[in-house]
């Protein structure tokens, strides 16, 4: 029996500052669940969530996985449209420098779209926003019968406090077995103390960490 894990997510989920990239997580993971398993990995650095969402649900007719594994990125970055092709802005959820890749400030639509959203980045409304493409993509998953499970790459739950209490029914929307350290726990943490690259990145040691977090909570809540 042929069976396919399907990952996407941003740099941490692509084996960014990796020597190798296929020793990313998800290719630990895909060995951790044997011979029979094959993976897709679409980690993209800089993604959006919005991304995330749109290629797991193309991913789902595409390559028919049985197993999806979205590793969410900060709900921060922004993805827009325009002549030169889809790109994504990081003003940031949490005190962060805003970010942005040389080769997208380069029209200046895009460094005055960036501008404005450094400015006035509203974390709460986009943490809400995020919530509801988790819901989303849990339910539509659930609705094609195929396992999944998601994980945080950092920051995102540091928002949770902020919600008021007219979220509350929001939140329990989200499955939180089939979510990966939920409420306090993401990769950064996950990979504790292992070596990072010099932008913070996982290495190998960190990767597997993350792998079998997830590998854990496939035996423990199936």
């Amino acid at each position: 029996m042929h069976l396919k894990l399907y990952t996407v997510g941003d740099s941490f989920t692509y084996g960014e500052e990796l020597s190798v990239p296929q020793h990313a997580w998800p290719s630990v993971l895909c060995d951790m669940l044997g011979l029979d398993w094959s993976l897709v990995n679409e980690g993209r650095p800089g993604t959006s969530n919005a991304w995330c969402v749109k290629r797991t649900i193309n991913a789902v007719i595409e390559h028919k996985p049985d197993l999806v594994v979205v590793g969410w990125t900060s709900c921060g970055r922004q993805e827009f449209n325009d002549v030169q092709g889809v790109f994504t802005i990081w003003p940031g959820c949490t005190p962060h420098a805003y970010w942005l890749n040389p080769d997208q400030a380069q029209d200046v639509d895009r460094a005055t779209i960036s501008r404005w959203l450094t400015m006035h980045s509203e974390p709460v409304y986009e943490f809400r926003n995020w919530i509801r493409q988790v819901i989303l993509l849990q339910c539509f998953l659930k609705q094609h019968n195929i396992e999944y499970r998601f994980v945080n790459t950092f920051d995102n739950l540091n928002l949770l406090q902020q919600l008021n209490h007219n979220a509350d029914d929001l939140i329990s929307l989200i499955d939180t077995d089939c979510f990966v350290g939920w409420p306090k726990e993401h990769m950064v943490e996950i990979m504790g103390d292992a070596p990072k690259g010099p932008g913070g990145h996982p290495l190998e040691l960190g990767h597997q960490r993350i792998a079998e977090k997830i590998y854990e909570t496939l035996h423990t809540t199936r």
